[in-house]
């Protein structure tokens, strides 16, 4: 799994260039170039926001060149002195973080595996386990802790020198001798070797499946189509979708996946084929990996069909609650959101039960600047010609800051823009990009702004008035239902357009408040919580 640092707790919405640094695995250099660029949000001298570092790591980290470039302190072969007794925690030391990065590889904590392999509520004794990327053998042990006898215990991994230490790891903890390790890429299986792992099917698999492993996009076009999928999707479901054709008919499978399996558009076939099993338990782990910012999630399912309405046990901040799969299913892009308690998401069934219409197909949508280089190009004072440009910090529900930065308004000289009569349509609506929070504003006075926000122009034909749109988006009740459903640190296009829009409230009422928006929608808000009324 790709590693990433966490954010320490007393550094808040900022973190230091060195911690960046850490992060992203990269030198200091390239976070003063990517500041320079307007790729990381500088906060104040020595410090970036945590959140563009977020966004950083998950839309352009490792899709563009940028960490493509040679970075010569983090060579393949770059080793990191790290005291530790176990060799599995000396081993994952070693690696250079460029190995760490492009084979996805870290290894999951006991406690986790444990939580993970406690779901299995059966006799094991008598059933085969495999961990198909199993390193330097944590889930391995975790399965002789749950039961599962030695001789049934099958492990397989391309990285050979993990592998010996798993095996050496197994051998000391069973003192016998340990075959059933193969060294194989899961998604490219050798031809079948019956001493070792055969093309079988196993009782139970269990895996954090590479996270960040590095495949070209064809390659993971013609994985996915291999699965009967039209286009390329991440390791970490490919390695999910070869586990489940591995997996028998009624077996368990468990995996520990990155939170955006469970909620970004792209994994949206992986949630389809767990809807279409018997799904046992969900679990947020949070932020489980020494150097993760992403959170951790787990699903432990069973390779039968079961109907929509099976319970699932949801598991978050500990707290435990059942949710069904129907609840996911009728949710924009079958979002997992399984922190959700039921009863908000009675609230929010309640609300999308009203008459509404989306923004899909009704809107032009627009991204803001990205400079290549802010700090030569954005400055403090005005030139001759220069313009106003804003940020999404800038940006608020109730006003615009009074503009701080100033560019030259010719975009031709900027690395990506949108097309300028986006940004220079009489109305039009900007947005916070990161943010936890829907934050809108109408602009009628055609202003610039930089990557950090967005815009959309709705089309001539849309019911609602840009004033209009700007207030429900904005409104207390809205951001519930996106904070509820997707839970996201950014604001995406794709999840906007499934917002539902209450276009015939607009007809009853000319003066628009929050109050009058939960009358409409039959709802009261006591004891910070929403209510529906009788």
């Amino acid at each position: 799994m790709k590693s990433r640092t966490p954010i320490p707790r007393s550094q808040g919405r900022e973190i230091s260039y060195d911690m960046a640094a850490k992060t992203l695995s990269v030198s200091k250099a390239s976070i003063l170039n990517w500041v320079k660029s307007g790729e990381l949000t500088c906060l104040r001298r020595g410090y970036v926001s945590s959140a563009s570092l977020i966004h950083f790591q998950d839309q352009i980290a490792g899709k563009t060149r940028l960490i493509a470039r040679a970075n010569k302190l983090y060579q393949t072969t770059k080793q990191r002195p790290v005291k530790t007794s176990e060799p599995s925690d000396s081993y994952e030391a070693k690696l250079g973080n460029t190995q760490q990065n492009k084979e996805g590889v870290y290894y999951t904590p006991p406690s986790v595996i444990d939580s993970i392999l406690s779901k299995i509520d059966e006799d094991v004794s008598n059933l085969t386990f495999f961990d198909p990327c199993c390193g330097t053998g944590n889930f391995l042990l975790g399965a002789l802790r749950r039961g599962f006898k030695p001789e049934n215990i099958y492990g397989q991994d391309c990285d050979a020198d993990a592998l010996a230490i798993a095996k050496s790891r197994l051998e000391t903890k069973t003192q016998s001798a340990f075959n059933t390790l193969t060294c194989a890429d899961f998604l490219n299986p050798p031809s079948p070797d019956p001493a070792h792992i055969p093309q079988k099917k196993f009782d139970i698999i269990a895996t954090n499946p590479p996270w960040g492993k590095k495949y070209t996009r064809q390659e993971k076009l013609d994985f996915a189509k291999s699965f009967g999928l039209s286009t390329p999707i991440g390791s970490s479901a490919l390695f999910s979708f070869q586990a489940f054709a591995q997996l028998k008919d009624n077996g368990v499978l468990a995996l520990l996946l990155p939170e955006a399996c469970f909620k970004i558009a792209a994994f949206i076939p992986l949630r389809d084929q767990f809807l279409k099993v018997d799904i046992v338990a969900l679990e947020n782990h949070g932020r489980a990996f020494p150097s993760l910012i992403t959170f951790a999630h787990s699903i432990v399912c069973r390779k039968t069909e079961r109907p929509l309405r099976t319970s699932i046990s949801c598991t978050s901040k500990n707290r435990t609650y059942t949710r069904t799969k129907a609840s996911f299913a009728r949710l924009p892009k079958s979002i997992f959101n399984f922190e959700t308690p039921p009863k908000d998401m009675e609230i929010i069934e309640h609300i999308f039960g009203k008459p509404h219409i989306t923004l899909k197909d009704s809107a032009r949508w627009g991204l803001g600047i990205v400079t290549g280089r802010n700090k030569a190009l954005c400055r403090d004072a005005p030139l001759v010609d220069d313009v106003a440009i804003f940020t999404g910090s800038d940006i608020s529900k109730t006003g615009l800051k009074s503009p701080s930065r100033f560019l030259n308004p010719d975009l031709s000289r900027y690395r990506q823009t949108a097309p300028e009569t986006l940004y220079r349509a009489p109305e039009k609506l900007i947005y916070k990009f990161i943010s936890t929070r829907l934050v809108f504003f109408k602009d009628t006075e055609q202003r610039l702004i930089l990557n950090s926000a967005n815009m959309l122009i709705l089309n001539t034909a849309f019911p609602l008035s840009h004033s209009q749109l700007c207030f429900l988006l904005n409104s207390d009740v809205m951001n519930f239902i996106f904070q509820k459903i997707f839970g996201t640190r950014k604001v995406l296009r794709s999840d906007l357009e499934t917002l539902p829009i209450f276009h015939l409230f607009f007809e009853k009422h000319a003066q628009l408040s929050e109050a009058a928006l939960l009358e409409y929608l039959g709802l009261e808000f006591t004891d910070d919580s929403y209510q529906i009324l009788a």
